[in-house]
């Protein structure tokens, strides 16, 4: 397509369809560039130029429409995303109506496990780093959708947030974290597909290999490691995890560790400092799913006390303001499921180690304990299919820790079984959109007991990925989300080796 001094004649194929003016910058125009969406120029039968802006990658169809906001005052909105013009403006909180439901229907179509569709390409060639290859695209979609969370509103200060809109601007800039920014989404959708092991030859391992092979003459130079080095090595940390794989996760987190070291610490990092919330959240995935409990005892993350963490953070944000979309019936039943939950580790945080207890220090307790919540209590019948299963989830949890708690009842590893798996068929029927609506604090403790009730690997990485990691979603700052984790799996897993060993302490 011809050019005048650098500039396109023609406006980009987006203003074009929208009848918008557009200045005709390279490589992007200022209205692309502001809403993170693809700017092409030129036709599709003759061929596009230009790239993709990596942003946010939202569909510009959830974008047809005002927001919520200023359709309500009835004044022009430019609708940019994740924040229009005027409220960025005026300081409201932006918000799309449908927006969530919209991309998570696409991002669960596109990615359905039973779908032989093959990869899809796009007729233009993006700048990336590397190599281009046919399949970029479907793996960078899924990067956004499915690991960034981009199907979903998430909080602005959230870790996933920040990899909707910065994460794939970084890696375009390094070959090193652009291998492994697609190593991990490869390795995740792998997964998604049924397939835990990849195959020699396979898109995994070969951009796993390129990520090595670029990493390896970092390392061993020796010098200060910069941001998108340290960047790569947490996705390689988190892909042994995800791919069960203990020796290479330990490898790479120790690695990591040292790399933070030579930087000065956490505090020094860059990528507008959500690279080390990222690796703190890195620190603590390994070792729950291969249940290393002496993983922090020099940090001090005592079992002791019980794990009121995730049961306050639900109860807080479920008596905030409640959204416009939110059921009231649901709210009160999850709120009247986390006070119970509260109240029984407020009891036991009274009486200290339940299996030595003396008897009257127990009494309070029992009372409670007394009290069994039914497996299918009696909801209202407007609520969703996601909206029943997550409640039936919290109350699970309910059942789970009345049965480690009730000494006087005797230890059947069958029937903790049996709970759990009814929490996870429970868990796979929710929605993750459900979640963050109501509380997304109320998955993580949902997630977390599953996760500590599992003994094999296999079994505590179905919870922590099968339904994305809604952690990510939560707002990260002076909350120490990862700490909370871990201190929770942690107290779930002693409470369960205690109940195990005085059960059979009683056959001999």
């Amino acid at each position: 397509m011809p050019t005048l001094s650098g500039y396109p004649l023609e406006s980009c194929l987006a203003c074009r369809s929208k009848k918008r003016k557009c200045d005709k910058r390279l490589p992007g125009c200022s209205r692309c560039t502001q809403a993170g969406q693809q700017c092409l120029y030129g036709s599709w039968s003759y061929g596009v130029y230009g790239r993709v802006v990596p942003v946010s990658g939202v569909d510009t169809v959830a974008m047809r429409y005002a927001c919520s906001v200023c359709q309500k005052h009835k004044k022009f909105c430019d609708r940019t995303y994740p924040r229009c013009g005027r409220c960025k403006r005026v300081g409201s909180n932006c918000t799309y109506e449908g927006l969530d439901r919209v991309r998570l229907l696409k991002s669960q179509h596109f990615f359905s496990q039973d779908s032989a569709a093959p990869l899809h390409t796009v007729e233009y060639k993006p700048d990336y780093p590397v190599e281009t290859k046919p399949y970029f695209q479907e793996l960078i979609k899924f990067f956004q959708y499915r690991i960034a969370l981009g199907c979903l509103e998430v909080d602005q200060d959230s870790l996933a947030s920040h990899l909707q809109t910065s994460w794939l601007s970084f890696a375009a800039s390094d070959p090193c974290l652009f291998h492994a920014t697609l190593y991990l989404a490869s390795a995740q959708l792998d997964r998604f597909r049924g397939q835990l092991t990849p195959t020699d030859g396979s898109v995994t391992v070969y951009h796993h290999m390129r990520a090595i092979q670029l990493l390896s003459p970092r390392v061993a130079s020796g010098g200060e490691p910069d941001d998108t080095t340290i960047a790569a090595v947490v996705l390689l940390a988190l892909s042994g995890c995800f791919e069960r794989n203990d020796a290479a996760a330990e490898a790479h987190g120790k690695g990591l560790l040292r790399m933070v070291e030579m930087r000065g610490g956490l505090n020094s990092l860059g990528f507008k400092g959500f690279l080390a919330q990222l690796i703190q959240m890195n620190t603590v995935f390994p070792a729950t799913a291969f249940d290393r409990l002496d993983a922090f005892r020099d940090r001090g993350w005592g079992t002791s006390s019980p794990p009121f963490g995730f049961p306050r953070l639900a109860l807080e944000r479920l008596r905030r303001r409640p959204t416009r979309k939110s059921n009231p019936a649901v709210r009160a039943h999850l709120i009247e499921t986390f006070q119970r939950i509260y109240e029984l580790l407020h009891e036991v945080e009274g009486i200290g180690n339940t299996t030595t207890a003396p008897e009257y220090a127990l009494r309070d307790l029992h009372g409670r304990l007394n009290d069994r919540w039914t497996a299918t209590p009696c909801y209202p019948s407007d609520l969703t299919k996601s909206e029943r299963a997550i409640l039936r989830s919290c109350t699970g949890t309910v059942q789970i820790l009345q049965y480690l708690l009730d000494t006087r009842v005797p230890f059947d590893p069958m029937e903790l079984a049996r709970l759990r798996r009814q929490l996870k068929a429970n868990l796979e029927q929710t929605d993750p959109s459900t979640w963050v609506q109501y509380t997304a604090e109320a998955n993580l403790w949902v997630m977390n007991i599953g996760m500590a009730m599992s003994d094999a690997v296999e079994g505590r990485l179905s919870f922590l990925l099968d339904k994305q990691c809604i952690i990510m979603s939560i707002r990260a700052i002076d909350t120490a989300l990862h700490e909370k984790f871990w201190c929770c799996y942690k107290w779930f897993r002693v409470l369960l080796q205690g109940r195990i060993e005085s059960a059979e302490s009683r056959l001999y």
